[in-house]
């Protein structure tokens, strides 16, 4: 005799319960054999191990970096890539640097992924940064949220009453006038600080 051999492949495009009915007929010998396929997919094991970040308030030009990893708990590699779009604004710096953008992450592994929150403004930041998994319909997330501050001072001097603002990378002169020996004669320098935080300073003497 002869054999045949049919095969039924499956290909999951959704997370759903899948089901095919199907017939097998031999009309010669008025055979008809129904078929029941039934077919289920699971999302990959793969996942971040943090769904947010938050940096806090940040110095305006200070960078700080945080470390997530991108956990697989599957038997085979997963590649990855960030949407750049999520965390990218339309300006030429950059808020947010990725240190690895795309990759693999090996089988039964983690990737530790650095980012990095560099803030050029004094406003607050907040990103959904998506992380695509290949063969994962659902896309990773995490939360990413930061705020740059400025430091804003003034600082005057006080001299017989009047104020004089003093001017940052310039020379500022004190005269303190004509005295005698041994005669005291106190000029003030007044700090003040409009911000919302606080500040070090530190006297530098400059023979």
């Amino acid at each position: 005799g002869k054999k045949s051999d049919n095969v039924f492949e499956y290909v999951s495009k959704s997370l759903t319960l899948q089901e095919s009915f199907w017939s097998f007929n031999i009309p010669s010998k008025n055979l008809q054999i129904p078929f029941l396929l039934v077919g289920k997919s699971s999302e990959p094991d793969v996942y971040m191990d943090k769904g947010r970040v938050n940096y806090g308030t940040v110095l305006v030009g200070n960078k700080i970096k945080r470390t997530i990893y991108l956990i697989n708990n599957e038997k085979i590699p997963f590649s990855y890539s960030f949407d750049k779009a999520s965390y990218n604004s339309a300006t030429d710096s950059p808020v947010i640097h990725i240190d690895s953008v795309s990759g693999t992450i090996p089988s039964r592994d983690q990737v530790a992924i650095n980012i990095i929150f560099n803030p050029i403004g004094e406003e607050k930041y907040n990103f959904n940064l998506i992380c695509n998994i290949r063969k994962k319909p659902t896309r990773l997330l995490c939360n990413i949220k930061g705020e740059g501050f400025m430091v804003h001072s003034r600082v005057e001097i006080v001299d017989k009453g009047k104020t004089n603002s003093v001017k940052p990378r310039t020379l500022n002169q004190v005269n303190f006038g004509k005295i005698q020996i041994n005669q005291k004669v106190t000029r003030s320098v007044v700090l003040f600080n409009t911000g919302f935080y606080s500040y070090d300073y530190t006297w530098k003497f400059e023979p």
